[in-house]
């Protein structure tokens, strides 16, 4: 879907000192980026120790995208509360003038080392976990259990406790 999307938002990415600009692409043949709506919000995701799963809603939005013809590039600018950045993710969705969505990108806000710091606080069980990174795993230990993901696919590779290695396949 995102592939024939045809309002697309260039960064991939959050540049520090993001100040809620994007760059958009209007690739419709004839219609005007202007006549789509654009809707944000900022989550907050359970953290490991949470006790449910799921997100947050910490603020939503909406956004006018200036006239921006067929074929041409402009900027979409969020009006994002003052403390957008204590949220832990941007979510951007995009409708068509009919209203069908088109797409949906995200971005984590918080940095790496956010997260690490998290992971390296006590448990309530007093079990400390820690992450550590090899050129292709990304390998998280709390106590016996290891876990192993993938750095380019983030795919679950291999779980360790105890000595003992547990079996992935069928």
């Amino acid at each position: 879907k995102e592939i024939w999307s045809p309002i697309v938002i260039r960064e991939r990415t959050l540049p520090s000192g993001f100040s809620g600009a994007f760059t958009l692409e209007n690739r419709y043949g004839f219609t005007d980026a202007s006549q789509c709506s654009f809707h944000w919000r900022l989550d907050r995701l359970a953290g490991p120790d949470a006790t449910s799963d799921g997100t947050t809603v910490v603020a939503r939005g909406s956004a006018r995208a200036p006239s921006i013809p067929p074929g041409a590039t402009g900027q979409l600018k969020l009006d994002l509360p003052a403390e957008w950045n204590l949220a832990d993710v941007l979510v951007l969705s995009v409708n068509d003038p009919q209203g069908r969505l088109l797409w949906i990108w995200t971005w984590p806000l918080s940095g790496a080392n956010d997260f690490r710091a998290l992971l390296e606080t006590p448990s309530p069980t007093g079990t400390t976990t820690t992450t550590s990174a090899a050129s292709d795993t990304f390998d998280v230990q709390s106590g016996e259990l290891t876990v192993h993901f993938g750095r380019q696919t983030g795919l679950l590779l291999g779980v360790e406790r105890g000595g003992q290695t547990y079996s992935l396949a069928n």
